[in-house]
């Protein structure tokens, strides 16, 4: 639907969500607290670079969530909104085989901002993402030719 509030999404279901990805967001910070978001040993540095990014597409998957769903909650609770509210913002996908090598905790709570932004995304009719040699994902990429 981007570009336009849906007023069909209830009020509850957006406070629910809304909930669930503030402890999430906050579960994240923890797991980004020094040494709280240690690799495995066996990491190298190149797996140790693409986890940071990982960790940032996380933070902007929760970022962008949030904002949605604070336009929603604006709308239920009555606030006129500046402008046309924030679309669900397309966020690159994730490098899965590299999950393994973080923490459980912080492995979980990456896993779990995928699943909110899914059905978010379901939830705004927002497109899936295409597989783009953008942002984190091109550096990588050049990083990887250079070695």
């Amino acid at each position: 639907m981007n570009g336009a509030v849906r007023s069909e999404i209830p009020a509850r279901l957006v406070e629910t969500l809304y909930a669930e990805a503030l402890v999430l967001a906050d579960e994240v910070r923890s797991g980004l607290m020094p040494g709280a978001a240690d690799t495995r040993p066996e990491a190298t540095p190149y797996q140790r670079v693409a986890l940071a990014c990982e960790t940032l597409k996380c933070s902007t998957r929760l970022m962008t969530v949030i904002t949605w769903l604070l336009s929603h909650r604006a709308q239920h609770q009555g606030e006129s909104l500046i402008g046309t509210p924030p679309e669900l913002g397309i966020v690159e996908d994730t490098q899965r085989d590299l999950l393994a090598l973080l923490p459980d905790r912080m492995r979980e709570a990456l896993l779990a901002s995928i699943e909110l932004y899914e059905r978010v995304r379901r939830l705004d009719g927002a497109p899936e993402a295409e597989e783009a040699e953008i942002g984190a994902r091109a550096l990588m990429d050049r990083l990887e030719r250079s070695f």
